[in-house]
């Protein structure tokens, strides 16, 4: 089997390798307790709020942590895939823990992957012909196409608690106070005596 064989069966096998590159895990958790946060941005992604750069103004409280695991060329799926998981485990929306970073080492190996593959491409040129043209850059891309990690939040929203006003005592007016009768004396409350006369007895 010459190069040329070997390079045609693994470009076949480039969208498979892509496809299968991204691994999405739920893990429960227990015991989130309520909370309430300062505001945060908000965008939707298939009907799950996507809280990042702070937290919810809204009382809510965490029910599980996502895991993701995925290749560079998968990165754009990664919303999706999440709003898909939170929804099948009962989430309203999912909270930015750790967002999608290359992994430790990821960056240089891809450079030096590329470049090895280069040279390796332009040594073969003469012997294979005009096919590594096209080979060479899906070589070149899977070099290239590390992973990365990232780690979400889901989050369950709670009911708001009702306001409770308390009501103050009323005091009266001065309207009502001036209409308030005056109670009688002691002294105006005694009868009248009997009348009395003037002048000599008879």
């Amino acid at each position: 089997m010459n190069v040329r064989s070997l390079l045609h069966s693994g470009v076949l096998l480039l969208p498979l390798f892509f496809c299968s590159c991204a691994t999405t895990t739920y893990i429960p958790y227990k015991g989130g307790a309520k909370t309430v946060g300062k505001g945060a941005s908000l965008h939707k992604v298939n009907g799950i709020d996507f809280w990042t750069d702070g937290l919810p103004p809204r009382p809510y409280k965490l029910v599980g942590v996502i895991h993701d695991s995925r290749s560079g060329l998968r990165k754009g799926d990664l919303p999706q895939d999440l709003a898909k998981v939170a929804k099948k485990m009962g989430a309203d929306a999912i909270l930015e823990y750790h967002d999608y970073a290359l992994q430790m080492g990821g960056a240089t190996a891809a450079a030096g992957a590329a470049a090895g593959n280069m040279i390796w491409v332009g040594s073969l040129m003469a012997a294979t012909g005009p096919g590594m043209l096209i080979a060479g850059p899906a070589i070149i891309a899977l070099g290239a196409a590390q992973g990365g990690v990232s780690r979400w939040w889901a989050a369950k929203y709670l009911p708001a608690e009702p306001k409770t006003t308390t009501a103050r005592p009323k005091t009266p007016s001065a309207a009502a106070s001036k209409q308030t009768a005056v109670p009688a004396t002691a002294s105006s409350q005694r009868p009248p005596g009997p009348p009395t006369t003037t002048g000599a007895a008879p």
